[in-house]
């Protein structure tokens, strides 16, 4: 799958490139952020996760892609979005910095790359997975029309949404006509 420059209001997603290795390692050292997804990485540790993760995107069968979203004409790093190869599925995900929660950015930039890999790149069905309480992550998935499937709850106890093509196209659809 290619994974171009995607737009969506003032926000631009951006390939995360070499020059984003201390943003990602950042996120990942978050522990605000991290307490929703998993054990905070190290400064070292989470240049590896960068490394290993530009290693695959420009592989010759990517499995994963991550964009920096970038905020305004100043092009400001707020958080990450992306996807990867999860059994049949496309697992999404965002991060956002603590002080750009709360605000709509990860609903537009998921919804922007929801567009982007089923309208364009025809993916069937996208996944989103979150710890159980993690009400923030859960009205995201809400918004952007996911369906929880709690028969699907992984090992770890992480709550599975899931949103396939045809309801996409629906919700797409039905948006259009209101407008």
């Amino acid at each position: 799958m290619k994974s171009p420059v995607l737009s969506t209001g003032p926000l631009r997603l951006r390939a995360l490139g070499r020059r984003d290795r201390r943003f990602y390692a950042r996120i990942y050292a978050d522990l605000a952020l991290m307490s929703r997804v998993g054990p905070p990485l190290d400064r070292r540790a989470g240049l590896r996760s960068a490394d290993a993760l530009l290693a695959s995107m420009h592989g010759p069968a990517p499995r994963a892609h991550c964009w920096t979203i970038l905020l305004g004409p100043a092009r400001r790093r707020i958080g990450l979005v992306g996807w990867r190869v999860q059994a049949a599925d496309i697992e999404l995900g965002a991060m956002l910095l603590p002080a750009w929660q709360g605000q709509g950015w990860a609903v537009a930039a998921l919804r922007r790359v929801c567009a982007e890999l089923i309208e364009n790149q025809g993916a069937p069905r996208l996944l989103m997975r979150y710890r159980p309480g993690h009400e923030a992550a859960a009205s995201v998935c809400r918004r952007l029309r996911f369906t929880e499937r709690p028969e699907l709850t992984d090992e770890a106890g992480r709550r599975v949404w899931t949103l396939s093509a045809q309801a996409w196209r629906g919700a797409t659809s039905s948006a259009d006509e209101v407008s």
